[in-house]
């Protein structure tokens, strides 16, 4: 599995804005040879890296600034969220209704990944239910996606909004996201 450039440029300036001066060196450092190549040779929005660089800078991430149980992953997706989304489509989304921007964030999945997809499989009240299938699911990607998705949802004017997980890393049959909200 591959994943967009915008995917990992987001986890750098994540870096940059949160970890002061010397954290990105500090960061660039602690990755493996091969993703530091990744790096220094400049990562381009529209091309494809390996699934697992984007892994690794998550786990540097969250063992640099977080306290290294991946949770801070959660807040990578959030931030990826506002950092990918032109100022166009963050006025957009504040205009769209809830599941109409859920849906679509589903349908684009194919924009930062080239492998697994994203389904919406049940609409309710203020709920939604997605369902995600990669290859092979990593707990830093499961996490990711989660603060993606509670973050486009805030985007789109949902109050009070909360995720139920379900992931097949820890034993569920499927890795799927339960949203729910309140109205605007």
């Amino acid at each position: 599995m591959n994943v967009k450039g915008t995917v990992l440029k987001a986890r750098l300036r994540y870096v940059e804005e949160r970890g002061g001066g010397t954290a990105g060196l500090a960061f660039r450092e602690a990755l493996s040879a091969h993703t530091r190549q990744l790096i220094d040779e400049r990562i381009r929005p529209n091309s494809w890296y390996p699934f697992g660089a984007f892994v690794e800078m998550c786990e540097v991430i969250d063992r640099q600034l977080g306290k290294g149980d991946l949770e801070l992953c959660h807040e990578l997706g959030r931030h990826a969220c506002d950092a990918n989304l032109p100022t166009l489509y963050k006025i957009f989304f504040r205009m769209a209704d809830v599941m109409y921007v859920i849906r679509r964030a589903a349908a684009a999945w194919r924009v930062s990944y080239d492998e697994g997809s994203m389904t919406v499989l049940g609409e309710g009240d203020h709920l939604v239910t997605m369902r995600m299938e990669v290859p092979t699911p990593h707990r830093a990607h499961c996490l990711s996606v989660r603060g993606w998705i509670v973050r486009a949802g805030e985007l789109s004017g949902a109050k009070g909004v909360e995720i139920e997980e379900r992931c097949r890393l820890r034993g569920d049959p499927h890795c799927e996201f339960t949203l729910r909200w309140r109205d605007k």
